[in-house]
């Protein structure tokens, strides 16, 4: 087991995965791993990285998990595989536009040696930063992880950070990132999620709205557990395949 897990996810930003990977993975020391879901991606990231990236995946730095079931995009599913898939006792998210220096690793190793859950988050909104939580492993399976009953975009990260407040957490509030994340517009953003023509800042916006609604009253009404279980989901582990239940077992085949 590694001690802290940087978990990743990207469908179809491979343009994205390509600046930071290769930096984040730089600055990781041998008790860390990177988990990185290919959550059904067309633009070649799976193949990009095993060209690129196999000494990585061979040396455990990096878990490449590649979703093969047919999936749409949601959030707080793929952010719960890469999750999921981990080793660490402590995970921490980033999103695929995230970069990760030696004084962020430094301050993330700080609130993992007091195993309390973090945000490096910037407060502004939009510019990327609002992923970057972590907690104990332990308290993100107590938890339930991200609620997957949400909409697939907007309000999932502070969803989590609510609920482990319900549940007496506090969350330690870490220096903002020293590098900033790739910027994206909101076409990037909600282009998996939103129709032909339909315009995507107004998208956005209805969706976060409609997750914030539903955050709170699904707070309010179940409390900060969520025991629904989650996806159930075929792909492949460093090209080995494997399905992963609701109840989280991981079932391997032969590759």
């Amino acid at each position: 087991m590694k001690n802290i897990s940087f978990c990743i996810t990207s469908k179809n930003r491979l343009w994205q995965v390509r600046e930071t990977l290769g930096q984040n993975l730089s600055y990781l020391e041998d008790d860390s791993e990177i988990v990185l879901v290919d959550y059904g991606s067309n633009d070649g990231l799976s193949e990009w990285i095993w060209t690129h990236f196999k000494a990585a995946i061979e040396q455990n730095k990096l878990r490449f998990v590649q979703v093969t079931s047919p999936v749409s995009w949601s959030c707080p599913i793929a952010k719960n595989v890469a999750h999921r898939m981990s080793t660490g006792d402590y995970l921490f998210g980033l999103d695929a536009d995230n970069f990760m220096t030696a004084d962020d690793l430094r301050h993330i190793r700080h609130a993992h040696q007091q195993q309390r859950p973090c945000h490096q988050f910037t407060g502004a909104w939009k510019d990327g930063s609002c992923g970057r939580i972590g907690l104990p492993r332990a308290l993100f399976f107590q938890i339930g992880g991200y609620d997957e009953g949400l909409l697939p975009m907007g309000m999932q990260d502070m969803d989590l950070i609510k609920r482990m407040a319900v549940m007496g957490w506090p969350i330690v509030r870490l220096p903002a990132p020293a590098k900033p994340a790739i910027e994206n517009s909101d076409q990037e953003k909600m282009h998996e999620v939103i129709r032909q023509g339909e315009d995507p800042s107004e998208a956005y916006r209805v969706m976060v709205r409609l997750n914030a609604d539903l955050s709170a009253h699904r707070i309010a009404q179940q409390g900060p557990i969520r025991t629904g279980g989650y996806a159930t989901l075929d792909g492949l582990l460093n090209g080995r395949p494997f399905r992963i239940d609701g109840l989280n077992r991981i079932y391997f085949g032969k590759g």
